[in-house]
């Protein structure tokens, strides 16, 4: 339940920043920066707590740590953090 659960709450994310994109009028999408930042900080705290069960000797590891660090930085910039 909780990989169905993550996998919808990415694919959410990826519909609404779609939409963002291709918006034309921002004001109709700022009520769902903060899900979007509460799913991403939700998903670090559960890598950090989970961090022993990933297997760090595969580049794909790599790969999704770098858009992870990016999606945090993102996520604590929209909420007012300052985070380098």
């Amino acid at each position: 339940m909780t990989l169905l659960l993550m996998a919808v709450g990415y694919t959410a994310g990826g519909y609404f920043f779609v939409r963002l994109i291709g918006g034309s009028q921002w004001h109709w999408f700022d009520v769902g920066f903060l899900p979007v930042t509460a799913f991403t900080w939700a998903m670090g705290l559960a890598a950090i707590l989970h961090w022993d069960r990933f297997n760090h000797s595969r580049p794909a590891f790599y790969a999704w740590l770098g858009q992870e660090r990016s999606a945090w930085s993102n996520a604590a910039r929209a909420s007012g953090l300052h985070i380098a």
